[in-house]
């Protein structure tokens, strides 16, 4: 069984929204996967802003409460309180660093835990200032949890017209805009000049655990198309398309790269 860890930031709207009376997206993602997804965590890591180093603005307090209702709920799973010790939790250059020296510290405390199990991370980005939040995805797109799967997920306000947890908890996009620019450019490049397995070797670093498997397919079959063995490329596409799942930012690629096989199956 793979060990499963819950992290999100603790924001202002935590617990309970002082905005809309709602419950914040912290517990509402944690509830979502819980109760919808049917995941047992093994541990939870909440990370508020410091009350020792940002006396006026910590969110220590609201840790307290969230970790507080989770435990009424899962009275056997441990919950972590780590603060992020910045002055200002609105300024980028204090907190990306801090970010990514807790969340190693993190990391390594849970690696221990796990005693060699599968490890499955699951961070909510939609808590805590637009700074703490965008510093996840960004340390998980520049390889923070390499050898890990992780998902993101993204709470929407209710205010939105959405109103079952499962439309407003969804899946966050696993790389910010410029990673995704730069894997895109990169493959073009490489593929442009047929360097199949160099291309094989760069995603294995660049993308995460779980679509290895589907860089590893992808410049397989391209591979198999520059030897013009055209019909088993396309079918070994196909069922690549049927078991494994695309990322999110390569949908469109994936498409092109359908068409194009077929065209070369039917000029064969």
């Amino acid at each position: 069984m793979p060990y499963s860890v819950y992290i999100s930031c603790v924001g202002e709207q935590d617990p309970i929204s002082e905005k809309t009376n709602a419950e914040g997206s912290l517990l509402t993602c944690f509830r979502y996967l819980t109760e919808e997804k049917q995941i047992k965590f093994n541990a939870v890591y909440l990370i508020p802003t410091s009350r020792k180093y940002s006396p006026q603005r910590h969110t220590e307090d609201r840790a307290d409460e969230c970790a507080k209702k989770i435990r009424q709920n899962c009275p056997n799973l441990q919950v972590i309180i780590k603060p992020l010790e910045v002055q200002n939790p609105s300024d980028l250059k204090q907190v990306y660093p801090k970010m990514r020296e807790l969340l190693l510290r993190i990391l390594c405390e849970i690696e221990q835990k796990a005693q060699n199990s599968p490890i499955i991370f699951h961070i909510n980005t939609s808590s805590a200032t637009p700074q703490m939040k965008e510093s996840l995805p960004f340390l998980v797109s520049v390889g923070q949890f390499k050898h890990h799967e992780v998902q993101l997920w993204q709470v929407f306000d209710p205010r939105g017209g959405m109103e079952t947890i499962a439309e407003r908890v969804q899946k966050a996009p696993e790389y910010d805009l410029l990673t995704q620019e730069r894997i895109l450019l990169r493959l073009e490049q490489l593929a442009k000049k047929h360097l199949y397995q160099e291309a094989n070797e760069w995603l294995k670093s660049e993308l995460t655990v779980a679509h290895l498997r589907f860089a590893q397919s992808l410049f397989r079959i391209l591979a198999a198309h520059d030897q013009w063995r055209y019909a088993e490329a396309f079918e070994d596409w196909q069922g690549v398309l049927s078991y494994l799942e695309v990322p999110d930012f390569l949908a469109d690629w994936a498409k092109e790269i359908s068409n194009w096989l077929q065209s070369s199956v039917s000029k064969s």
